[in-house]
């Protein structure tokens, strides 16, 4: 890593010599942002960092009313422990979904995925021009971390 910062700042920083306290001098600087992000963000860091340790796939969907998607959420654990994740979608639009609970655990480090099925209700409003929001409410462990991820539903009838 030392040898990366020092061509980091020799080509974008300096021009002519390189001086070896640049790259200490860096190097201290991104130690004391790293404390301060494990400061302010509470551990694992990753969770607040991090924006796709949690993820909503598909995510646009286009489906008629009275129609089934299937969904799959992907999880990353950034923890240094095993952590159960628990999460909840919910829609803008009638929708259900099945299950209504989505549950996994993974060891640190991990990536795994969990699906689920999304049913429009056979009355939910037809206009391909609006877009519902599927949101995504995560616990790690029974820690609420509310509304993490996200897709987006648009509710059309077959063309023709």
């Amino acid at each position: 890593m030392s040898r990366l910062i020092t061509r980091a700042i020799a080509n974008d920083a300096m021009e002519g010599a390189y001086k070896a306290t640049a790259a200490a001098e860096h190097r201290r600087y991104v130690e004391r942002r790293e404390a301060l992000w494990q400061e302010l963000v509470p551990a694992p860091a990753d969770l607040g960092i991090d924006f796709f340790w949690a993820r909503l796939l598909p995510y646009q969907s286009r489906l008629q009313p009275g129609a089934d998607g299937d969904f799959i959420l992907e999880l990353r654990n950034p923890s240094d422990a095993p952590t159960t994740f628990t999460a909840r979608l919910a829609c803008t639009t009638a929708v259900t979904v099945e299950p209504e609970t989505l549950s996994i655990t993974l060891e640190p480090g991990i990536k795994d995925s969990v699906a689920c099925r999304l049913r429009v209700a056979d009355d939910a409003p037809d206009d391909p021009r609006r877009r519902h929001l599927i949101t995504v409410s995560i616990d790690t462990d029974g820690k609420p971390h509310g509304p993490i991820t996200e897709a987006l539903l648009v509710v059309e009838s077959a063309p023709g």
